[in-house]
Protein backbone atom coordinates (compact mmCIF):
# COMPACT_ATOMS: atom_id res chain seq x y z
CA UNK A 1 0.00 0.00 0.00
CA UNK A 2 1.58 3.41 -1.33
CA UNK A 3 0.47 5.36 2.02
CA UNK A 4 2.05 2.36 4.32
CA UNK A 5 5.56 2.48 1.81
CA UNK A 6 7.50 5.30 2.81
CA UNK A 7 9.85 3.99 0.22
CA UNK A 8 7.52 4.32 -2.42
CA UNK A 9 6.05 7.01 -1.31
CA UNK A 10 9.05 8.99 -1.57
CA UNK A 11 9.56 8.26 -5.61
CA UNK A 12 6.29 9.41 -5.97
CA UNK A 13 6.64 12.95 -4.44
CA UNK A 14 10.40 13.27 -6.50
CA UNK A 15 8.13 13.34 -9.58
CA UNK A 16 6.08 16.27 -8.92
CA UNK A 17 6.38 19.14 -10.96
CA UNK A 18 7.16 21.64 -8.90
CA UNK A 19 8.21 22.84 -5.29
CA UNK A 20 5.11 24.04 -4.54
CA UNK A 21 3.31 21.13 -5.44
CA UNK A 22 5.11 19.22 -2.84
CA UNK A 23 4.15 21.67 -0.43
CA UNK A 24 1.07 20.81 -0.84
CA UNK A 25 1.50 17.30 -0.74
CA UNK A 26 3.40 17.99 2.53
CA UNK A 27 0.62 19.40 4.04
CA UNK A 28 -1.78 15.47 3.73
CA UNK A 29 -0.36 14.17 6.96
CA UNK A 30 2.23 14.04 8.90
CA UNK A 31 3.77 10.93 7.17
CA UNK A 32 3.57 12.91 4.02
CA UNK A 33 4.98 16.29 5.75
CA UNK A 34 8.20 13.76 7.22
CA UNK A 35 8.50 12.04 3.99
CA UNK A 36 8.93 15.42 1.87
CA UNK A 37 11.02 16.83 4.78
CA UNK A 38 13.99 14.36 4.95
CA UNK A 39 17.19 15.82 3.45
CA UNK A 40 18.20 12.58 1.35
CA UNK A 41 15.05 13.01 -0.46
CA UNK A 42 15.22 17.20 -0.61
CA UNK A 43 18.99 16.80 -2.00
CA UNK A 44 17.31 14.17 -4.74
CA UNK A 45 14.74 16.94 -5.33
CA UNK A 46 17.05 19.23 -6.14
CA UNK A 47 18.68 17.16 -7.97
CA UNK A 48 15.99 16.27 -10.26
CA UNK A 49 14.47 19.55 -10.64
CA UNK A 50 18.18 21.68 -10.33
CA UNK A 51 16.63 24.98 -11.91
CA UNK A 52 14.31 26.76 -9.82
CA UNK A 53 11.40 29.01 -11.44
CA UNK A 54 11.89 32.93 -11.98
CA UNK A 55 8.77 34.47 -10.17
CA UNK A 56 9.93 38.40 -11.55
CA UNK A 57 13.09 40.61 -11.31
CA UNK A 58 13.77 43.58 -9.61
CA UNK A 59 14.80 46.65 -11.72
CA UNK A 60 17.28 49.14 -9.82
CA UNK A 61 19.62 51.93 -10.50
CA UNK A 62 20.56 55.79 -8.86
CA UNK A 63 17.77 57.48 -11.72
CA UNK A 64 15.18 55.32 -9.57
CA UNK A 65 13.48 56.62 -6.57
CA UNK A 66 12.88 52.96 -5.57
CA UNK A 67 13.45 49.35 -7.00
CA UNK A 68 10.81 48.02 -9.30
CA UNK A 69 9.06 44.84 -9.26
CA UNK A 70 8.36 42.91 -12.97
CA UNK A 71 6.96 39.82 -12.99
CA UNK A 72 7.66 37.67 -16.39
CA UNK A 73 4.22 36.17 -16.62
CA UNK A 74 5.04 33.77 -19.10
CA UNK A 75 7.69 32.29 -17.17
CA UNK A 76 5.29 31.66 -14.33
CA UNK A 77 3.33 28.14 -14.01
CA UNK A 78 -0.04 28.12 -12.77
CA UNK A 79 1.03 27.33 -9.26
CA UNK A 80 3.43 30.07 -9.02
CA UNK A 81 1.13 32.73 -10.25
CA UNK A 82 -0.81 32.60 -7.13
CA UNK A 83 2.67 32.78 -4.85
CA UNK A 84 3.69 36.19 -6.99
CA UNK A 85 0.19 37.72 -6.16
CA UNK A 86 0.45 36.99 -2.77
CA UNK A 87 3.59 37.83 -1.27
CA UNK A 88 4.86 41.43 -0.64
CA UNK A 89 7.78 41.77 -3.63
CA UNK A 90 7.72 45.79 -4.03
CA UNK A 91 9.06 48.38 -2.72
CA UNK A 92 6.18 50.67 -1.12
CA UNK A 93 7.14 53.99 0.34
CA UNK A 94 6.13 52.32 4.00
CA UNK A 95 9.25 49.30 3.44
CA UNK A 96 11.50 52.29 1.70
CA UNK A 97 10.32 55.87 2.34
CA UNK A 98 12.83 57.88 0.22
CA UNK A 99 16.12 56.50 -1.74
CA UNK A 100 17.20 52.64 -1.88
CA UNK A 101 19.27 50.37 -4.00
CA UNK A 102 20.01 46.86 -4.42
CA UNK A 103 22.93 45.36 -3.73
CA UNK A 104 22.16 41.81 -4.94
CA UNK A 105 19.61 39.39 -4.88
CA UNK A 106 19.96 35.47 -4.25
CA UNK A 107 17.81 32.27 -2.98
CA UNK A 108 14.61 34.16 -2.46
CA UNK A 109 16.55 37.28 -0.47
CA UNK A 110 17.14 40.86 -1.24
CA UNK A 111 20.19 43.12 -0.26
CA UNK A 112 19.54 46.66 -0.04
CA UNK A 113 20.29 49.95 1.48
CA UNK A 114 18.37 52.58 1.87
CA UNK A 115 17.37 56.32 3.58
CA UNK A 116 14.32 58.58 4.05
CA UNK A 117 16.40 61.63 2.34
CA UNK A 118 19.73 61.56 0.28
CA UNK A 119 20.83 63.96 3.64
CA UNK A 120 19.72 61.36 6.13
CA UNK A 121 22.13 58.68 6.75
CA UNK A 122 21.54 55.22 4.97
CA UNK A 123 20.46 52.14 6.69
CA UNK A 124 20.93 48.23 5.17
CA UNK A 125 18.48 45.19 5.66
CA UNK A 126 17.91 41.86 3.40
CA UNK A 127 14.38 40.78 2.91
CA UNK A 128 13.08 38.02 2.27
CA UNK A 129 9.99 38.18 0.53
CA UNK A 130 8.50 34.81 0.43
CA UNK A 131 8.39 34.34 4.30
CA UNK A 132 5.29 35.07 6.56
CA UNK A 133 5.29 38.98 6.90
CA UNK A 134 7.27 40.38 10.06
CA UNK A 135 9.79 37.28 9.47
CA UNK A 136 10.29 38.81 5.86
CA UNK A 137 12.56 41.64 7.15
CA UNK A 138 15.90 41.80 9.01
CA UNK A 139 18.08 45.42 9.64
CA UNK A 140 21.46 45.02 9.00
CA UNK A 141 24.44 47.64 10.74
CA UNK A 142 25.94 49.34 7.48
CA UNK A 143 29.54 48.22 6.36
CA UNK A 144 32.59 49.51 7.20
CA UNK A 145 34.18 52.50 5.15
CA UNK A 146 34.45 52.02 1.43
CA UNK A 147 38.22 52.62 0.53
CA UNK A 148 38.55 55.78 -1.25
CA UNK A 149 38.70 55.52 -5.31
CA UNK A 150 37.82 51.82 -5.32
CA UNK A 151 34.60 49.82 -6.83
CA UNK A 152 32.71 48.01 -4.22
CA UNK A 153 30.12 45.11 -4.29
CA UNK A 154 28.26 43.73 -1.58
CA UNK A 155 27.15 40.37 -2.11
CA UNK A 156 25.00 37.90 -0.64
CA UNK A 157 26.09 34.74 0.79
CA UNK A 158 24.50 31.02 -0.08
CA UNK A 159 22.61 30.53 3.14
CA UNK A 160 25.12 27.08 5.19
CA UNK A 161 23.49 28.07 8.64
CA UNK A 162 26.46 29.29 9.96
CA UNK A 163 25.24 33.14 10.34
CA UNK A 164 26.99 34.39 7.10
CA UNK A 165 25.05 37.11 5.57
CA UNK A 166 27.36 38.91 3.11
CA UNK A 167 30.38 40.01 1.82
CA UNK A 168 31.62 43.42 1.33
CA UNK A 169 34.83 43.95 -1.14
CA UNK A 170 36.78 46.49 -1.88
CA UNK A 171 39.21 46.30 -4.91
CA UNK A 172 41.83 48.91 -5.95
CA UNK A 173 45.12 49.24 -8.26
CA UNK A 174 48.09 50.76 -8.03
CA UNK A 175 49.88 50.15 -11.55
CA UNK A 176 50.06 46.61 -11.47
CA UNK A 177 49.58 46.14 -7.53
CA UNK A 178 45.86 45.06 -6.43
CA UNK A 179 45.50 44.91 -3.36
CA UNK A 180 41.43 43.93 -1.73
CA UNK A 181 39.61 44.23 1.44
CA UNK A 182 36.94 41.82 1.79
CA UNK A 183 34.76 42.14 4.84
CA UNK A 184 31.93 39.34 6.19
CA UNK A 185 28.29 40.19 8.25
CA UNK A 186 27.37 37.15 10.72
CA UNK A 187 24.16 37.59 11.86
CA UNK A 188 23.88 36.02 15.25
CA UNK A 189 20.16 34.16 16.36
CA UNK A 190 18.70 37.22 17.88
CA UNK A 191 19.26 38.58 15.12
CA UNK A 192 22.20 41.19 15.93
CA UNK A 193 24.82 41.64 13.22
CA UNK A 194 28.44 42.44 13.00
CA UNK A 195 30.97 43.37 10.56
CA UNK A 196 34.57 42.00 10.54
CA UNK A 197 37.57 41.85 8.78
CA UNK A 198 37.61 38.77 6.09
CA UNK A 199 40.78 39.05 4.49
CA UNK A 200 43.39 41.93 2.98
CA UNK A 201 45.15 40.86 -0.20
CA UNK A 202 47.98 42.62 -1.68
CA UNK A 203 49.14 41.45 -5.01
CA UNK A 204 50.87 42.36 -8.09
CA UNK A 205 49.68 40.36 -11.48
CA UNK A 206 51.77 40.57 -14.74
CA UNK A 207 48.35 41.69 -16.64
CA UNK A 208 47.93 45.87 -16.66
CA UNK A 209 44.18 46.04 -14.62
CA UNK A 210 43.55 50.03 -15.86
CA UNK A 211 40.22 49.64 -13.53
CA UNK A 212 37.64 47.09 -12.32
CA UNK A 213 33.83 47.43 -13.19
CA UNK A 214 31.46 47.40 -10.31
CA UNK A 215 30.50 44.16 -11.57
CA UNK A 216 31.42 40.68 -9.51
CA UNK A 217 29.75 37.61 -8.64
CA UNK A 218 30.16 35.15 -6.03
CA UNK A 219 30.71 31.42 -7.14
CA UNK A 220 31.87 28.38 -5.37
CA UNK A 221 34.12 30.78 -2.49
CA UNK A 222 35.44 32.65 -5.31
CA UNK A 223 34.47 36.19 -6.70
CA UNK A 224 34.93 37.07 -10.12
CA UNK A 225 35.49 40.95 -11.76
CA UNK A 226 35.47 41.94 -15.44
CA UNK A 227 38.54 44.28 -15.85
CA UNK A 228 38.13 46.89 -18.75
CA UNK A 229 40.85 45.64 -20.56
CA UNK A 230 39.53 42.31 -21.19
CA UNK A 231 40.15 39.61 -18.47
CA UNK A 232 37.89 38.24 -15.41
CA UNK A 233 40.35 38.38 -11.86
CA UNK A 234 39.58 36.25 -9.71
CA UNK A 235 39.44 36.21 -5.64
CA UNK A 236 39.51 32.72 -4.07
CA UNK A 237 38.02 33.84 -0.41
CA UNK A 238 39.25 30.62 1.34
CA UNK A 239 43.19 31.23 0.10
CA UNK A 240 42.97 34.69 -0.13
CA UNK A 241 44.80 34.74 -3.36
CA UNK A 242 44.18 36.62 -7.23
CA UNK A 243 43.52 34.74 -10.16
CA UNK A 244 43.46 35.57 -13.93
CA UNK A 245 40.37 33.90 -16.25
CA UNK A 246 41.18 35.36 -19.87
CA UNK A 247 38.24 36.06 -21.66
CA UNK A 248 37.63 33.91 -24.76
CA UNK A 249 39.25 34.82 -28.10
CA UNK A 250 37.63 38.03 -29.83
CA UNK A 251 35.86 39.28 -26.87
CA UNK A 252 35.96 42.74 -25.98
CA UNK A 253 34.85 44.53 -23.02
CA UNK A 254 32.94 48.04 -23.70
CA UNK A 255 34.88 50.57 -21.34
CA UNK A 256 31.49 51.17 -18.98
CA UNK A 257 30.94 46.78 -19.03
CA UNK A 258 27.53 47.60 -20.56
CA UNK A 259 28.56 44.57 -23.63
CA UNK A 260 29.46 41.82 -21.06
CA UNK A 261 28.21 40.61 -18.08
CA UNK A 262 29.56 37.58 -15.80
CA UNK A 263 27.12 35.31 -13.71
CA UNK A 264 27.06 32.27 -11.51
CA UNK A 265 26.90 28.61 -13.43
CA UNK A 266 24.39 26.51 -12.20
CA UNK A 267 26.79 24.06 -10.17
CA UNK A 268 27.70 27.24 -8.33
CA UNK A 269 31.20 25.53 -7.61
CA UNK A 270 33.23 25.47 -11.05
CA UNK A 271 31.18 27.03 -14.03
CA UNK A 272 31.31 30.65 -14.80
CA UNK A 273 29.03 31.90 -17.36
CA UNK A 274 29.79 35.59 -19.31
CA UNK A 275 27.17 36.87 -21.24
CA UNK A 276 28.36 38.83 -24.19
CA UNK A 277 26.94 41.07 -27.12
CA UNK A 278 28.68 42.25 -30.05
CA UNK A 279 26.93 44.44 -32.94
CA UNK A 280 23.99 42.16 -33.33
CA UNK A 281 25.03 39.14 -32.18
CA UNK A 282 24.80 38.01 -28.48
CA UNK A 283 27.17 35.01 -27.22
CA UNK A 284 26.88 32.69 -24.16
CA UNK A 285 30.21 31.30 -22.99
CA UNK A 286 30.82 28.94 -20.45
CA UNK A 287 34.26 28.36 -18.07
CA UNK A 288 34.47 24.95 -16.83
CA UNK A 289 37.71 24.41 -14.35
CA UNK A 290 38.73 21.02 -13.65
CA UNK A 291 42.20 20.81 -11.56
CA UNK A 292 44.63 23.17 -13.26
CA UNK A 293 43.27 23.33 -16.58
CA UNK A 294 40.73 25.81 -17.77
CA UNK A 295 38.47 26.39 -20.55
CA UNK A 296 35.80 28.49 -22.55
CA UNK A 297 33.26 26.76 -24.34
CA UNK A 298 30.78 28.61 -26.64
CA UNK A 299 27.29 27.53 -25.12
CA UNK A 300 24.88 29.65 -27.55
CA UNK A 301 24.81 32.58 -29.83
CA UNK A 302 21.53 34.54 -31.24
CA UNK A 303 20.78 37.10 -33.56
CA UNK A 304 19.47 40.13 -31.94
CA UNK A 305 17.97 42.14 -34.80
CA UNK A 306 16.17 38.71 -35.62
CA UNK A 307 15.25 37.80 -32.32
CA UNK A 308 14.18 41.33 -30.82
CA UNK A 309 12.90 42.51 -34.37
CA UNK A 310 9.16 43.46 -32.55
CA UNK A 311 10.39 45.68 -30.16
CA UNK A 312 13.06 47.42 -32.14
CA UNK A 313 11.93 50.77 -33.16
CA UNK A 314 10.61 50.83 -37.09
CA UNK A 315 12.55 53.05 -39.12
CA UNK A 316 10.26 55.09 -41.50
CA UNK A 317 12.47 58.20 -42.71
CA UNK A 318 11.95 57.70 -46.34
CA UNK A 319 8.08 57.88 -45.65
CA UNK A 320 7.26 61.69 -44.81
CA UNK A 321 9.49 62.51 -48.08
CA UNK A 322 7.24 59.84 -50.26
CA UNK A 323 4.22 61.06 -48.96
CA UNK A 324 5.09 64.92 -49.62
CA UNK A 325 6.33 64.30 -53.56
CA UNK A 326 2.57 62.50 -54.01
CA UNK A 327 0.86 65.35 -52.32
CA UNK A 328 2.71 67.59 -55.36
CA UNK A 329 0.34 68.33 -58.62
CA UNK A 330 1.72 66.51 -61.15
CA UNK A 331 1.89 69.11 -63.64
CA UNK A 332 4.49 71.32 -61.14
CA UNK A 333 6.05 68.60 -60.19
CA UNK A 334 7.27 68.23 -64.48
CA UNK A 335 8.28 71.75 -64.41
CA UNK A 336 10.47 71.95 -62.00
CA UNK A 337 12.52 68.57 -62.99
CA UNK A 338 15.00 70.61 -65.28
CA UNK A 339 15.66 73.54 -62.83
CA UNK A 340 16.65 70.66 -60.24
CA UNK A 341 18.80 68.51 -62.87
CA UNK A 342 20.54 71.72 -63.96
CA UNK A 343 21.63 73.52 -60.48
CA UNK A 344 22.84 70.56 -58.54
CA UNK A 345 25.26 69.44 -61.26
CA UNK A 346 27.70 72.83 -60.57
CA UNK A 347 26.56 72.47 -56.84
CA UNK A 348 27.84 68.91 -56.59
CA UNK A 349 31.57 69.19 -57.40
CA UNK A 350 32.07 71.63 -54.69
CA UNK A 351 30.35 69.72 -52.32
CA UNK A 352 32.30 66.80 -52.78
CA UNK A 353 35.66 69.24 -52.82
CA UNK A 354 34.63 70.02 -49.51
CA UNK A 355 34.44 66.88 -48.38
CA UNK A 356 37.37 65.62 -49.70
CA UNK A 357 39.61 68.04 -48.35
CA UNK A 358 38.70 67.06 -44.35
CA UNK A 359 38.41 63.27 -45.20
CA UNK A 360 37.78 62.98 -40.47
CA UNK A 361 34.37 64.45 -40.81
CA UNK A 362 32.93 61.86 -43.27
CA UNK A 363 33.46 59.07 -40.42
CA UNK A 364 31.78 60.85 -37.38
CA UNK A 365 28.32 60.65 -38.93
CA UNK A 366 28.96 56.58 -40.01
CA UNK A 367 29.38 55.23 -36.68
CA UNK A 368 25.45 55.56 -35.19
CA UNK A 369 24.62 54.01 -38.05
CA UNK A 370 26.41 50.99 -37.23
CA UNK A 371 26.29 50.35 -33.67
CA UNK A 372 23.85 53.25 -32.10
CA UNK A 373 20.58 53.78 -31.62
CA UNK A 374 17.74 51.36 -31.23
CA UNK A 375 20.79 48.52 -32.80
CA UNK A 376 22.96 48.85 -29.68
CA UNK A 377 22.06 46.32 -27.15
CA UNK A 378 23.06 46.27 -23.09
CA UNK A 379 23.33 43.61 -20.67
CA UNK A 380 21.52 44.37 -17.80
CA UNK A 381 21.06 41.12 -15.93
CA UNK A 382 20.80 37.42 -16.40
CA UNK A 383 20.25 34.05 -13.98
CA UNK A 384 22.55 31.79 -13.12
CA UNK A 385 23.78 29.10 -15.92
CA UNK A 386 22.90 32.15 -18.22
CA UNK A 387 19.49 30.55 -18.81
CA UNK A 388 18.05 33.69 -19.74
CA UNK A 389 18.94 37.44 -20.30
CA UNK A 390 17.40 40.80 -19.46
CA UNK A 391 18.69 43.20 -22.17
CA UNK A 392 17.95 47.07 -22.68
CA UNK A 393 17.55 47.88 -26.42
CA UNK A 394 19.92 50.51 -27.41
CA UNK A 395 17.97 54.62 -27.09
CA UNK A 396 14.57 52.68 -26.87
CA UNK A 397 14.78 52.03 -23.03
CA UNK A 398 12.64 48.89 -23.76
CA UNK A 399 14.22 46.41 -21.66
CA UNK A 400 13.07 42.84 -22.69
CA UNK A 401 13.07 39.47 -20.96
CA UNK A 402 14.71 36.45 -23.30
CA UNK A 403 15.51 32.53 -22.73
CA UNK A 404 18.64 31.45 -24.42
CA UNK A 405 16.85 27.55 -25.11
CA UNK A 406 13.23 28.46 -26.51
CA UNK A 407 14.52 32.46 -27.92
CA UNK A 408 11.23 33.66 -26.51
CA UNK A 409 11.32 37.19 -26.01
CA UNK A 410 8.81 39.44 -23.68
CA UNK A 411 9.25 42.98 -22.83
CA UNK A 412 9.07 43.56 -19.01
CA UNK A 413 10.10 47.43 -18.07
CA UNK A 414 10.22 50.64 -20.26
CA UNK A 415 12.65 52.78 -18.89
CA UNK A 416 11.79 56.67 -18.47
CA UNK A 417 13.09 58.63 -21.03
CA UNK A 418 14.62 61.25 -19.27
CA UNK A 419 16.71 58.78 -17.09
CA UNK A 420 20.07 58.23 -18.26
CA UNK A 421 21.30 56.51 -15.03
CA UNK A 422 22.78 52.95 -15.85
CA UNK A 423 20.17 50.34 -14.54
CA UNK A 424 20.71 47.07 -13.13
CA UNK A 425 18.00 43.75 -13.44
CA UNK A 426 18.00 41.68 -10.80
CA UNK A 427 16.47 38.32 -11.20
CA UNK A 428 14.26 37.02 -8.35
CA UNK A 429 13.75 32.95 -8.12
CA UNK A 430 11.79 30.45 -5.98
CA UNK A 431 13.67 29.69 -2.90
CA UNK A 432 15.64 26.26 -3.61
CA UNK A 433 16.55 24.58 -1.49
CA UNK A 434 13.05 24.23 0.12
CA UNK A 435 13.17 23.37 3.98
CA UNK A 436 10.69 22.41 6.27
CA UNK A 437 9.67 23.17 10.12
CA UNK A 438 11.10 20.07 12.67
CA UNK A 439 7.67 18.80 13.39
CA UNK A 440 7.51 17.00 17.02
CA UNK A 441 8.71 12.96 16.43
CA UNK A 442 9.90 14.11 13.15
CA UNK A 443 13.31 12.77 13.35
CA UNK A 444 14.43 11.01 9.82
CA UNK A 445 14.78 7.50 9.75
CA UNK A 446 17.04 5.52 8.57
CA UNK A 447 17.69 7.56 4.62
CA UNK A 448 18.57 4.68 3.09
CA UNK A 449 15.08 4.10 2.26
CA UNK A 450 15.48 5.96 -0.61
CA UNK A 451 18.54 5.43 -1.78
CA UNK A 452 18.08 2.66 -3.90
Amino acid sequence: MVLGNDGLLGDILLRVDSPTTLVHAALVSKRWFHCASYPFFLRRFSEIHPQPRLLGAYVTGDGLLRPEFVSVPSTQPTDLVGIAHRANLGFGANLTPYASTIWDVRDGRVLYESAEAFHLPRTAAMRAPLLYPGRDLTMLPLPPPVMPGCPHVVLLIPDAGDGAVCYRIDVGVWDHVVFSKVHILRVDGEGEGEWSLHCSVVEQIDTQPVRFLEMMVLAGGKVYMVAAVGYVLGLDLTTARFFVVELPDGVMCEFDGSNVLVCRGRDDHDTLCLVHVEGDTLNVWIHKINGQVSEWVLKDTMSMQETCANFLPKEEESAPEQQADNDMPHGEVGLEEPEDNDAPEEEVGSESEEVDRPPDEVVPPEEPAEGGGANTYYVVGAGDNAEFVFLELGTSGVIVYVHLGTKKVEKVYQRDPDDDNIIRVYPFMMVRPLTFPMLPGGEAEEEEEYAS
